[in-house]
Formats: C-alpha cells, structure tokens, sequence
C-alpha cells in the first residue's frame, strides 16, 4: 500500500516526466523517461553521500595548468555558446592532459555559473555555499528562489539537486536533476549526479547508463568513470 511519501514522491516524478521535451537529450531522453519505472518510495529514506558526485573541478585545485592565452584572430569564439562549443570540443581532443582538462572543466562551470544577473549569481553563490557548510535546508531555499525567478538556468536545477540529494531527498533530486539535463543535455555533472541517485534506489542499470552519458560528454569526469567501473563489476556479478 504507497503511502503518502511515496504518492508525493510519485507525483514530483511524474511532474519531471511530463517537462522532458523527447527531442532534447537525443539518447539520454530514454532513460530519462524510463525513470518512473520502479521509483521506490523508500528510497528518500537511503543515506545519501554528499553533493560531491555533482561536483566540478575548479581552478582552485591546484592540479590545472595555467590556462593557455586566448586568440586574438577572427576565429576566437565570441558568444557564451560559441565558448562552451569550444570548450567541450577540447575535452574530446586526443591527448588532453589531465590538468588541462580540469582548467576546461573548470571554465565550463564557471560559463554554466553566469546567469546574466549579479543577484541571481548571488543566490547561487550562498546556495553553494551554505551547501558545503552543511545547511543544506538553506541551501535548497536559495536555489528555490533562484529557480523561480529564473527557470531556464539550468545550474539553478542542477544546485538544487546537488543539495537534495545530499539531504536524502531523492525524488526531488531526480526531477531536478531531469529539468537540469533537458535544458542543459551536456550537464555532465548533472548526468553523474543522476547516476548517483540511481546508484542509491538500487537501480545499477539506469544508474550505469547516466555515468556512461556523463563519460561520453566528459572523458575525464572521475565520478563517472568510478560509477561505471564499479557498477560493471557488481552488475557482472548479478548476472552470474
């Protein structure tokens, strides 16, 4: 018998289902739309890991090259999409080191940061602050105002979700984690956070597709690599 939890929880995931245009993630739709297959309404009851599998690498690391100087030609990108267009093409390139690849990382979340408004770029500010000192019930009420005054920011859906998921909170994690991929289909961290929730409902095949998304658009995303290694292993051994 579902109890009231698990109709909520139901309902914000249908929600999520009925705003994921079928056209906008080309193959990720897919899973996307197969989320509501097994939904459990136990699964906000799971002990979550932190925001840590949304994460992006940052130039504060310390591991990333020094970012090499910018053309000055005809040919420089010029447009916030024409510079993620480059950006994600140069995680493709063969023979990207590491450092150089968290310099790219660290630039497209800084691209993905720029809401265009100093004060939304504030609100996001204080939610990820007030994510990392652990309050995580602040946190989700900054992107909650972020979100409504503007709702086609994807990082606003994606720092929700971050913080949900750390807060146990699954089912709303999962639908904005969806709307966060719809606007954005390259969100790769938003791809491994989905495979993490995935990974704590106990659902390795859904959640092995996610990371596998992730590591096609980000061949050095750590989170992703990691999932699919260990997901491989223990789906391998289900199988047996």
């Amino acid at each position: 018998m579902t109890n009231s939890k698990g109709k909520a929880m139901h309902a914000r995931l249908l929600r999520a289902r009925r705003g994921l245009g079928k056209g906008a993630l080309g193959a990720g739709a897919a899973l996307l739309l197969l989320l509501g297959a097994s939904f459990s309404a136990g699964a906000q009851d799971l002990e979550s890991g932190g925001a840590e599998p949304f994460a992006i690498p940052d130039m504060e690391s310390g591991a990333a090259e020094p970012s090499a100087p910018e053309p000055t030609d005809e040919a420089t990108p010029r447009t916030r999409a024409e510079r993620l267009d480059a950006l994600f093409a140069e995680l493709l390139e063969p023979g990207l080191t590491e450092g150089a690849a968290t310099r790219v990382q660290a630039q497209i979340g800084r691209l993905w940061s720029e809401s265009g408004s100093d004060t939304l770029d504030l609100l996001l500010l204080r939610g990820k602050r007030a994510v990392a000192a652990g309050e995580l019930g602040k946190a989700k009420a900054h992107f909650s105002r972020l979100i409504a005054f503007a709702p086609e920011f994807p990082e606003g859906w994606s720092s929700r979700a971050a913080a949900a998921y750390a807060d146990g909170d699954f089912g709303r994690a999962l639908a904005d984690v969806g709307r966060a991929v719809e606007l954005e289909p390259r969100h790769f961290a938003a791809w491994s956070g989905l495979g993490a929730i995935l990974e704590k409902m106990d659902r390795p095949r859904e959640a092995l597709a996610a990371f596998r998304r992730a590591l096609e658009i980000n061949p050095f995303s750590k989170t992703a690599r990691g999932g699919i290694e260990r997901l491989e292993q223990e789906i391998d051994g289900r199988d047996a």
